[in-house]
């Protein structure tokens, strides 16, 4: 098959890669823990929301403690690392994912008692989990392949979080958030057992805990804090106010909130396999700047959205460029990871800091924002932090003591 750009995408070269075992088990594991994570993450920005009477201040004051605690305690959990493993982290993170899912259940029974175990429960499966999780990653994949591999991968985590939208949307309009919250923890616990057949990799954390802070704004990095803080900043965007955002369109619909997720995500799975192809033969910067024009422009859409329709339309476009731009932002990163070989854990950290820099310092500002100009109004603020995201293609600097 040969498009205009004078480009053969061979599918061959997908059906010749190489999964290693490690891989293979994360990434079952990945699935498992997304299908649970997937039944209710659109539908939790709305829960806090409507908890907490339709006041979408507070759910954003709630979600700058949560990204303040996982910045400023993720160099903590990282000397962990060397002495108990990346393997174990990971086991031992899991089960807080479960109980944070659990305080969300027993919500009702107590709100300020589950509201304050839900803060313990996210921070620490936060920083047990995503750090060992990014390493191996980084480590389990293949560079100069990365770029097919992640698309592979992600595109069979799609599959499966594409219909979990409209199954979580259907569970709540027909039994309510309770009946949700209890099937997505039983299916969260299962993603445990594949963790139990990876490698164990053991890194030492070399940096003191300041000395990490230091590290993020040397001068070396500022390409690094720029991308990851921006990629942090129209992430929050998405996944904090979007949502409320089109549940206020839709008029509290939940069902029909999770059908127009659902279709966007089926729409755009082939194009993550053509993204893959694309990074590996035309390289990341090439594809990040196309991918930020899509992105950007299609975050300017999203401003004039008021029926289902247009979200529908509004959302495709706008995840067109999404995969377009994250996609090769990802290889990018665990490419610049796995290049900084020893201190594989430290850029790690750091580029965890910077993205929860990102979300708090957004969040912050919306506050005012969305008071004098509306909720649209930090959909531009997504559209120029997108624009930054480019960052990332920029050789940094290796991360040393």
């Amino acid at each position: 098959m040969r498009y205009n750009t004078g480009m053969k995408i061979n599918l061959k070269n997908y059906s010749r890669l190489h999964f290693s075992h490690n891989i293979r088990s994360l990434y079952f594991s990945t699935i498992l823990r997304q299908i649970g994570a997937g039944l209710i993450s659109l539908f939790g920005v709305i829960f806090f929301f409507e908890k907490f009477g339709n006041s979408l201040e507070n759910v954003i004051k709630l979600f700058i403690i949560v990204f303040l605690l996982y910045g400023f305690l993720v160099p903590l959990s990282a000397r962990l690392i060397g002495r108990i493993g990346m393997k174990k982290m990971m086991i031992v993170g899991m089960p807080f994912l479960t109980l944070t899912i659990l305080s969300l259940f027993f919500w009702d029974a107590n709100p300020i008692l589950f509201l304050s175990l839900y803060l313990v429960f996210v921070t620490l499966f936060r920083i047990l989990f995503w750090l060992p999780y990014h390493v191996d990653f980084a480590e389990f994949t293949e560079t100069g392949k990365r770029g097919k591999q992640m698309a592979v991968l992600i595109n069979i985590s799609q599959v499966v979080l594409g219909i979990t939208p409209l199954i979580g949307g259907f569970i709540i309009s027909s039994y309510g958030f309770s009946t949700l919250f209890f099937i997505a923890a039983v299916i969260v616990t299962t993603a445990i057992i594949p963790l139990f057949f990876i490698e164990d990799v053991k890194e030492k954390f070399s940096f003191g805990y300041l000395e990490t802070f230091r590290n993020l704004f040397r001068k070396n990095n500022r390409s690094l804090l720029v991308a990851h803080a921006s990629n942090g900043i129209q992430g929050a965007i998405g996944v904090i106010i979007w949502p409320i955002f089109i549940f206020a369109i839709l008029k509290g619909d939940f069902f029909v909130v999770g059908v127009i997720s659902s279709l966007t995500i089926f729409f755009i799975l082939i194009l993550r396999t053509f993204v893959g192809s694309l990074i590996d033969r035309w390289g990341k910067k090439r594809i990040l700047k196309i991918g930020s024009l899509l992105s950007v422009t299609g975050w300017i859409l999203k401003i004039f959205v008021n029926s289902g329709f247009q979200i529908f339309l509004a959302d495709t476009y706008h995840n067109f460029g999404r995969v377009v731009n994250t996609l090769p932002f990802d290889v990018s990163f665990y490419d610049q990871a796995a290049e900084n070989k020893h201190y594989i854990d430290e850029y790690t950290v750091i580029r965890t800091i910077a993205l929860n820099f990102g979300r708090v310092v957004v969040l912050l500002i919306s506050l005012p924002i969305i008071m004098y100009f509306g909720i649209t109004a930090t959909f531009i603020i997504a559209a120029i932090a997108t624009l930054f995201m480019n960052a990332i293609s920029r050789k940094n600097a290796p991360i040393t003591k």
